[in-house]
């Protein structure tokens, strides 16, 4: 809870201490209280929607392992459906065990956003549980995101791509077809060449020499390997205004000073499960590259280093 509200606190710098007792009121039992009238609260929420306006980073915001604020603002501007943001809203809420929440030893009740939070951020949102977030929506939270960040920028931008295995990092690096994608097993090592330690695995001066020519927008011809019959091919990438580097140990050290933003896909664990099952090779993931892949985003916190958590 330490590093979300950490977060919270860095993208929203003036929020004060009553802020933060809503957050960690949320955070533990949603709204805090049951609805009993779910046609009131889709009148409301209907007559929210029409009057806010606007972007926001972030359709979804975690601010729990179970919870996330889900933000009217994008919502909205990608059309999605408000009965159905309605009705897994009341369900949160009612399906939700409402206990006491202290902090500093006193009892935190029910509560507004402070004055100059409403005024600086203009906050409009549904605490949901995560589990009632789509794909659809997690593939806007990455789209609209990256839009909003071409807006202000106006030079190449390098993203960087990260997950465990099985969190559909690959999916999500389809469906961005206005990208220029890059996937970081092109440069991977062969086994001879391999180090033990976690990241190995990764050609990372190969990686650099391609980032760094391509944010000098320079066409890049470079060594592609496949793993498969171990042998490299050659391989063109035409720089476009943002790259999106796709693969565990995108955001490795040796090569962060290069990225602009770190993207985290946070799937859960059943769900990369059943994915993995159906992998060939799949004693070699749970056995040797998974373990290492741990090893790497907890020593370096990857998760939340992360400017989005998909």
């Amino acid at each position: 809870m330490e590093k979300i509200i950490a977060r919270q606190k860095k993208r929203y710098p003036l929020m004060e201490k009553q802020d933060l007792l809503k957050l960690l009121l949320q955070s533990q039992s949603a709204g805090g209280h049951m609805i009993s009238n779910k046609e009131s609260a889709l009148a409301y929420l209907k007559k929210e929607t029409e009057t806010i306006s606007g972007d926001n980073l972030y359709l979804y915001e975690e601010i729990s392992d179970k919870f996330v604020r889900l933000n009217l603002k994008p919502y909205k501007k990608y059309n999605f459906c408000l009965d159905y943001l309605n009705d897994v809203f009341v369900q949160t809420a009612n399906d939700t065990v409402i206990k006491d929440i202290y902090y500093q030893g006193e009892k935190i009740g029910l509560n507004h956003h402070s004055e100059i939070y409403r005024n600086n951020y203009f906050p409009a949102y549904r605490v949901i549980d995560k589990s009632f977030i789509t794909e659809e929506m997690r593939y806007i939270q990455v789209l609209n995101f990256l839009e909003l960040m071409k807006k202000v920028n106006n030079k190449v931008t390098i993203v960087a791509l990260e997950g465990r295995c099985a969190s559909g990092k690959t999916w999500l690096s389809e469906k961005l077809t206005d990208y220029t994608i890059l996937h970081i097993d092109d440069f991977f090592l062969p086994e001879e060449k391999k180090l033990k330690e976690f990241g190995g695995n990764v050609n990372y001066e190969a990686v650099k020499s391609v980032l760094t020519k391509l944010k000098a927008n320079e066409k890049m011809v470079y060594q592609k390997y496949n793993c498969t019959t171990n042998t490299y091919q050659e391989a063109v990438l035409i720089p476009g205004n943002c790259l999106i580097l796709e693969g565990v140990y995108s955001y490795h050290p040796n090569i962060r000073n290069l990225i602009d933003y770190l993207i985290f896909l946070d799937t859960e664990a059943d769900i990369r499960s059943a994915r993995l099952e159906k992998r060939i090779l799949y004693e070699r993931y749970i056995n040797e590259w998974i373990p290492q892949e741990e090893q790497y985003f907890e020593t370096f916190d990857i998760k939340y280093l992360s400017d989005l958590i998909v």
